[in-house]
């Protein structure tokens, strides 16, 4: 499953980084404004003319432009000479132009004012959306307004793709959790400097109080609070006291009756001008039958586990073989008869991207006969109004074959309640299909061989113990085939998500990193209010930087580029150039001085790295008098690299998943760190593993194969 955390992060850092964007917009159209009554200095002409930011003055009575930048003129694709001798009309579509009537522009006389968001039209009709501002001036003895028109296109459409992506995921979950309950949600707003708090009606519910009876008060809601608890809840408020954002957070409650209940918690904190918290909001939901339903899941699971005789472990391992099916959407519009095909779709439905999509007869004629009927059945109900239940059928490519697909339809309703778009999602659940015939096909061969092994006389022990054993080679083979094919599913489900958000967000990142650089060189060294800002801007820009580069870096698989070194010498440079904390002892216990070994020197710098991370992370969040980490190697015929801390160890719990992409126990970071070790070292034909004790330190161990030994220096 894709991690939420990440596009989380995502989305809050392209919203901190617009915000900074416009906030620069404003102080950049009021420099303009200045030139505007009348100021000919040099740096605001400058600053107007050749601004990156797209700004002109228009005269109110005609709407005519009678000045412009050459970022105005670029932007909407004209010379300068054409932009001034345009007209706003020609800048907005068609449908727009009510917008411009009297009545519909506001004399804004005060001082700057935000339009908001508008489409325009650049000179080749592509329509693109600008964050407008605008300010009234006289300008040359006319009245005008000078406005400054942001292109946020890049934007509007990343927005809209996040929220896309996390629609399907909350859609894939739902289906998930279709057996629990839904559960309400509340809300806790507290002002940060008066400690005031105000609670929703379902807030009071969840904690089994009266709004009539119960003050909401930090101190009564603490009270409330499980006594194992309240250092959670204590240690989020005071993170949030001195600026951190905490992350969601679960925690139990007392009900006055005596009711304990679990709440999961999620806080949202606002800040003011000086980047001091003043407000949380927090939403609650009580997740107690949730976290129950889990805990009897896992009880039962374990049961099953122990009581499943054979022929029931076939099974699982026959389900576990179905891999992730791939998934396509269709949008269509029941008035118009358009239709919006994904790229997925195109290649489920074995056709050329090239091609238009089909239409409604059309697509039926692609459908298996034997399914037409109970496919265009479901069809009609959808495009009435009612949605249909999910439906399985099958389609015939264009190159023959035959495809099983599962179609999940939406249909959506105009406000007089007449059916207007239907969205649907098609999912190749072939596979499934096949899996389960071979699935019966394998039920019927053990029904055969029990059979036949029931009637055989129970003398003939060596002839079932033969069987026994191609039983378990055969289950063997498929589990090792399962955990193949699911590795590369999910790999192929994390490539395809880190190209789309790395190629959504850094187009925007750059035009960012621009506007920066831009308003450093226009501020200069005076103005010392940009500077926390645009600071923290540029750790947010490469902190998304450094998460797209992990994901591609690991989703991308590239070739090695082996060169021979001795072991000692490369290592010892690697080391020499990590920066470890002076509160941290580094010791090398180097024992291949006369070992060469065959490797990629950048690839496999990249193990050593996130090793020595991964143990200083470790020590400095440990409470350990003795902090120190432990760099060996060892020759013979598969030299070896270890990496040894004093930290806290790894619960034994967690040990089996720290090889799992995205799985971190760390509030930061992509939890790809180990996941690249094992891939790198296995790419050289070596092995990597951990050996860890709760409170006794971690020993990671690195073997690099005999492929990499090649002969000893002597």
């Amino acid at each position: 499953m894709v991690n939420n955390s990440l596009i989380n992060t995502f989305a809050r850092t392209l919203s901190a980084l617009t915000a900074a964007a416009r906030e620069t917009g404003r102080r950049i159209a009021k420099a303009a404004n200045a030139l505007a009554r009348g100021r000919t200095e040099s740096p605001f002409i400058d600053l107007f003319k050749h601004n990156p930011v797209p700004m002109f003055i228009y005269e109110r009575a005609g709407l005519r432009i009678i000045e412009g930048n050459d970022a105005a003129a670029m932007q909407y694709g004209y010379t300068h000479a054409q932009f001034v001798s345009m007209s706003i009309h020609d800048l907005v579509p068609a449908e727009d132009v009510w917008r411009l009537q009297p009545g519909h522009i506001t004399p804004h006389n005060g001082g700057l004012a935000n339009v908001g968001l508008r489409r325009h039209k650049k000179s080749d009709g592509t329509l693109i959306y600008v964050d407008v501002l605008r300010r009234d001036l006289s300008f040359r003895g006319r009245d005008a307004s000078l406005v400054t028109t942001i292109d946020v296109t890049e934007r509007i459409n990343a927005q809209r793709g996040l929220q896309d992506k996390a629609a399907r995921l909350q859609k894939s979950q739902d289906h998930l959790a279709h057996a629990q309950r839904l559960m309400h949600v509340g809300s806790d707003d507290r002002d940060v400097l008066t400690d005031h708090r105000e609670w929703s009606e379902e807030t009071f519910r969840i904690f089994g109080v009266s709004p009539e009876t119960f003050v909401p008060t930090t101190e009564n809601f603490l009270a409330l609070v499980h006594p194992d608890d309240r250092p959670i809840v204590t240690r989020v408020r005071d993170d949030i006291t001195v600026g951190t954002t905490p992350e969601p957070h679960e925690y139990r409650i007392i009900r006055p009756d005596g009711a304990v209940r679990t709440i999961y918690r999620v806080n949202e904190v606002f800040y003011d001008e000086a980047g001091n918290p003043i407000r949380v909001l927090g939403t609650l939901r009580d997740v107690t039958e949730k976290r129950a339903v889990e805990a009897r899941e896992r009880q039962q699971d374990q049961h099953i586990r122990a009581l499943t005789d054979e022929l029931r472990k076939s099974q699982e391992h026959l389900l576990l073989a179905q891999g992730i099916a791939q998934v396509g959407s269709f949008e269509r519009d029941l008035q118009k008869g358009s239709v919006i095909w994904s790229e997925q779709l195109y290649r489920l439905l074995g056709r050329d991207r090239a091609s238009p999509p089909v239409s409604r007869d059309e697509f039926l004629s692609i459908v298996h006969p034997a399914d037409r009927d109970a496919y265009e059945a479901n069809m009609t109900m959808s495009e009435t109004g009612v949605n249909a239940s999910p439906g399985e059928f099958r389609i015939i490519r264009p190159d023959g074959a035959v495809r099983w697909l599962l179609m999940l339809t939406n249909t959506v309703c105009d406000e007089q309640g007449k059916p207007w778009r239907r969205i649907g999602t098609a999912q190749d659940v072939t596979e499934r299909h096949e899996a389960e015939e071979r699935r019966r096909e394998l039920e019927r061969s053990l029904r055969t061989a029990k059979e036949a092994a029931e009637t055989a006389k129970q003398g003939v022990e060596a002839a079932n113990l033969v069987l026994e054993q191609r039983v378990e080679e055969r289950t063997a083979q498929l589990h090792l085939a399962q955990a193949e094919l699911l590795t590369k599913e999910r790999l192929s489900a994390i490539g395809q998500l880190t190209a789309t958000v790395a190629h959504e967000l850094r187009n925007p990142i750059s035009a960012i990193r621009n506007t920066i650089y831009a308003v450093k060189q226009l501020a200069g060294s005076e103005d010392a209010k940009l500077d926390r800002p645009l600071a923290r801007m540029e750790r947010g820009i490469a902190r998304c930087e450094a998460i797209i580069a992990d994901l591609l870096d690991f989703t991308k698989l590239r070739q090695l580029s082996r060169r021979r070194v001795n072991l000692d010498e490369w290592i010892a440079e690697v080391l020499d150039e990590q920066r470890i904390p002076e509160n941290i002892v580094l010791e090398r216990k180097f024992g291949a001085p006369e070992t060469l070994v065959s490797l990629d020197d950048d690839r496999f710098r990249r193990v050593v790295i996130n090793l020595i991370e991964n143990a200083t992370h470790a020590l400095n969040g440990a409470n350990f008098s003795d902090r120190r980490i432990t760099v060996a190697t060892s020759g013979g015929a598969v030299p070896e690299i270890t990496v040894e801390d004093t930290g806290p160890g790894i619960a034994a719990d967690v040990l089996p998943k720290v090889f799992e992409p995205l799985f971190s126990t760390k509030s930061f970071g992509t939890g790809l760190g180990l996941p690249t070790v094992k891939q790198i070292v296995e790419q050289h034909g070596g092995t990597v593993s951990i050996e860890s004790e709760v409170g006794q330190g971690t020993l990671v161990r690195v073997r690099l194969g005999e492929g990499s030994f090649l002969a000893s220096a002597a």
